[in-house]
């Protein structure tokens, strides 16, 4: 219970406040009480009440275990103004009038719902409009239809309305806040858990269909005249290259449309339908991963991820786990993160070759040419396993141990359908990456094809960017802080530190997002479009592998340098434990790495490194150092340690930053991001105080250069808005250009003859690259490109056609030299003989009528792929029939 400053209350008037709360089981209340200020205790009640079934004779007992409730509350509760005690006593008349009605009627569990019923009457008038009154309202609602349920939750929202409204929503302290938001969202999670319990008891639906996919008819008259139709037939390639019963029929059409709103609408909401309560994001970095959620009720309290297993490195934050995976001989997972790390090197070397430990084996996605679902990983100790299977243990160990953290919270079981998950990627991941990413989520539980609204990939700097354009001034210091003295600051510090102000409110306003990780770095130009707070792409995202690896990649150069390439390999792949414990010494100084730093870093050398160099060489570590002859790097024989001067730090720092700073200044002087104010940095490598110099020496001159507070964090609490709001980013940049290979009448004047197809004495020409979208063309949400096909033969089964893409917009065939295959678009049509409608891993539903006077026409199939968001989608119709055609983009078999 909350208790304001006011008047006292005497003995008499607790006790007749205590005969209002409800009967309780074994549990003892629990009060937790803290002094905020002079003449406030403040004290959250707990009670946890049951549904009791009254009766005439229990009457005595109901005295006595009032009477022991009493016994046991403090007798220093804080005051009550006047207001507060009149409607306590009025509610105990009420109470008592309850009881007499009970006593005068056999039928007491009828009249003790009308007495309850009177109180809810009461209470609805005596509350004010304030969001505790709210909270009052919703415990009515939902438990008022439960004899004696609401009794606790009614006094707990009731006396927390008191603290707010007798000294006001600004007066009060931290810590009261704080509490009343717990109590919302208690009171949030009872009425959720109410809701579950009762669809639990319930058949499963099928998914319910948009309204406005529902209602949505044929094109109108003015929408067909918008259309621009032309004869193409596909490339001969493209029908070779597919399975016989695959092939598609030389006469096809295509059409161009452009998406009506309502059309942009539905297959948005249609891929983002509503079913859940909570969002749990997962940032699954290079180096380091985490999760955080937050639940839809209460959407600006985002909670960060429990304290992890196995603790964590000292002098280093913990808010993160190392990524890192250990599985068992039989490839069954054991441990993730810091446990896994403390595990892999307890073990001892002959078994260490057995088992599977993987570290920073997200960038494999991005380094392989030809991504399959059969792509191998290489462990540190050098085995190798799929890459699916690694992936998705990592991810369900993220599912498990968020789930479980929010049951505790939630005091039940989640189902499914209650979660909505979010994965980031990097921006500069191709299709085949992230479609790899969410099958691996669909390994590990988080999602399925028949649900795939439930996951959601997010790309780095996007979320970065959602989060950065919701910080306040005062949560900032300015850049100029860092160039001239506070007491030459205008305005003053003072005033900027206080300002309340959106960083990025005005409309108009451009920012750009540079997310440095662990191995990559993302950047993202955007525009807030309205005062909502939406977001348009002026520049498609893109970066570089040049995380925070690559210092550790230069500092593995400068080990093999000094003591040779060979022996740092076999060092690697034969002692994989000791190299993860140079590698973890090192990781430490890079961070506390500093441009101002005067002392030396010491990194110690693991016994094995030292001992097995000597074997391996014979000769000593001093020696190997001394012959390096360098004044920045000795060796400490007693110590056993590598001694490295800050200006050696530095330089293994260069390479880095110098790629950095050079990919950024391509992009503030590219025409789409001009007019940029702000320059964000973000992400784990953006915490070096090194990269926060280079930056801010390159570009404080052009820009606002902001640095917020927590930026390890930004990814993920940015991931976490995405989830709650997929559409604010509603205008995206393509990366690159997608389309499909066909033939068109050869023209003499622009067609090379090398290209010259004749059929039934028709010229055509083949190769075409019939694109869909351009490279860094500008996409809404929900842009939909149409096209229609014909299958070759009657009774055809599947029809697959070949995607291509290329980072230029002015090829022409699909054999141009910057074109390649990436993908093929698979139509099941066998499945349009099933009414429901069944949507694959890359699908949305929708539902159009059937055509008129079509029974003697070829069959034709209209596939929609629907662009604009972080992944292509795609839904076919059977214009025959107008039943929905099982369609999907796979990126994985090229």
């Amino acid at each position: 219970m909350f208790f304001s400053s006011g008047s006292k209350l005497s003995l008499s008037q607790q006790q007749q406040q205590q005969a209002l709360l409800p009967v309780q089981r074994t549990e003892s209340p629990t009060l937790l009480s803290r002094k905020v200020d002079e003449g406030t205790i403040f004290g959250l009640y707990r009670t946890y009440s049951q549904t009791s079934k009254p009766a005439v004779n229990n009457r005595a007992k109901v005295r006595s275990d009032s009477k022991a409730t009493v016994t046991r509350q403090d007798r220093s509760c804080s005051k009550i103004d006047e207001c507060t005690k009149r409607s306590l006593i009025k509610e105990e008349q009420v109470f008592k009038e309850s009881e007499e009605k009970c006593n005068s009627t056999n039928n007491s569990k009828a009249h003790l719902k009308a007495a309850q019923n009177e109180n809810i009457n009461f209470n609805n008038k005596a509350v004010s409009n304030s969001r505790s009154a709210v909270i009052v309202n919703e415990v009515m609602k939902n438990n008022g239809s439960k004899s004696g349920s609401n009794t606790a939750e009614r006094k707990r929202a009731m006396l927390a309305s008191v603290v707010v409204e007798s000294r006001g929503k600004d007066s009060l302290s931290i810590e009261e806040n704080d509490a009343i938001q717990q109590l919302e969202r208690a009171i949030a999670e009872d009425r959720r858990r109410n809701l579950l319990n009762e669809l639990s008891s319930k058949p499963n639906k099928p998914p319910r269909k948009d309204a406005k996919s529902a209602s949505s008819g044929p094109p109108s008259i003015d929408q067909q005249k918008d259309n621009l139709v032309e004869e193409i037939i596909l490339s001969p390639e493209a029908s070779s290259k597919a399975t016989n019963n695959c092939s598609l029929s030389p006469y096809s059409s295509k059409t161009l449309s452009v998406s009506t709103n309502e059309e942009q609408n539905a297959a948005s909401v249609s891929s983002h339908n509503q079913t859940h309560f909570v969002v749990v994001a997962i940032d699954f970095g290079t180096t380091y991963s985490g999760y955080a959620f937050s639940f839809t009720r209460d959407p600006d309290n985002i909670h960060m991820m429990r304290k992890w297993d196995g603790g964590g490195d000292p002098e280093m934050h913990n808010h993160k786990t190392p990524t890192t995976l250990l599985l068992n001989p039989d490839a069954e997972f054991d441990s993730f993160g810091f446990a896994a790390r403390d595990k892999f090197h307890s073990l001892k070397p002959k078994d260490a070759k057995n088992w599977f430990y993987f570290e920073k084996f997200k960038m494999t996605l991005h380094r392989s040419e030809s991504l399959t679902r059969e792509t191998q990983i290489k462990a540190a100790n050098g085995k190798s396993l799929s890459a699916l299977i690694v992936f998705a243990h990592a991810l369900r160990y993220f599912k498990q141990h968020a789930l479980q953290e929010l049951s505790d919270q939630c005091g039940t079981q989640l189902l499914d359908e209650d979660v909505r998950w979010v994965v980031t990627v990097p921006a500069i991941w191709k299709q085949p990456a992230k479609q790899f990413m969410r099958n691996a989520a669909y390994e590990a539980g988080m999602a399925s094809p028949q649900q795939p609204e439930q996951l959601l990939i997010a790309l780095e700097p996007e979320a970065a960017s959602i989060y950065c354009r919701r910080l306040r001034l005062n949560q900032l210091i300015p850049d100029a802080v860092f160039k001239q003295k506070r007491s030459l600051l205008s305005p003053p510090l003072s005033e900027f530190v206080c300002d309340e102000r959106a960083v990025c409110e005005e409309k108009g306003t451009r920012y750009m997002v540079v997310d440095c990780g662990g191995g990559t770095v993302d950047i993202t130009v955007h525009e807030i479009q309205d005062k909502q707070g939406s977001l348009k792409e002026l520049h498609k995202a893109t970066g570089g592998a040049f995380g925070s690896v690559g210092v550790d990649a230069e500092f593995e150069k400068l080990l093999e340098n000094i003591f040779g390439v060979d022996f740092m390999d076999h060092f690697k792949t034969k002692l994989t434990s000791g190299f993860v414990d140079l590698m973890t010494a090192f990781e430490a100084r890079k961070r506390s790495a500093t441009t101002t730093q005067t002392t030396p870093s010491n990194i110690s050398l693991p016994f094995s490194f030292i001992n097995s160099y000597k074997k391996f060489k014979g000769n000593s570590i001093e020696n190997a150092v001394k012959k390096y002859a360098s004044d920045e790097i000795t060796y400490c024989s007693n110590l056993g340690m590598l001694r490295l001067q800050p200006s050696l730090i530095q330089k293994l720092f260069q390479p880095i930053t110098r790629e950095i700073v050079q990919h950024i200044q391509s992009i503030i002087l590219h025409p789409h991001a001009q007019g940029v104010s702000y320059l964000f940095l973000v992400g784990g490598f953006a915490d070096s105080q090194i990269l926060q110099q280079a930056i801010r020496k390159a570009f404080s001159q052009l820009v606002k250069v902001i640095i917020p507070q927590g930026v390890s964090l930004a990814i993920l609490r940015g991931a976490v808005l995405f989830g709650l709001d997929p559409n604010i980013i509603n205008v995206r940049r393509s990366r690159m250009t997608y389309g499909i290979g066909v033939l068109n009448r050869f023209d003499y004047e622009k067609h090379p003859l090398s290209k010259k197809i004749v059929r039934d004495s028709i010229e055509w020409c083949g190769d075409i690259f019939d694109k869909f979208v351009l490279v860094d063309q500008s996409i809404a949400m929900g842009d939909v490109v149409t096209r229609s096909y014909t299958p070759a033969k009657d009774g055809q089964r599947y029809t697959v056609l070949h995607i291509y893409c290329s980072d230029r917009d002015d090829v022409t065939f699909i054999t141009d030299e910057s074109v390649q295959r990436c993908g093929t678009l698979v139509l099941d049509l066998d499945s349009d003989s099933n009414n429901s409608l069944r949507r694959s891993e890359s699908s949305a539903s929708s539902s159009v009528p059937a055509a008129d006077n079509v029974q003697n026409q070829r069959r034709v199939i209209q596939t929609k792929m629907i662009f604009g968001d972080t992944e292509i989608k795609v839904m076919a119709i059977d214009m025959s029939s107008g039943k929905t055609v099982r369609a999907e983009v796979d990126f994985l078999s090229q």
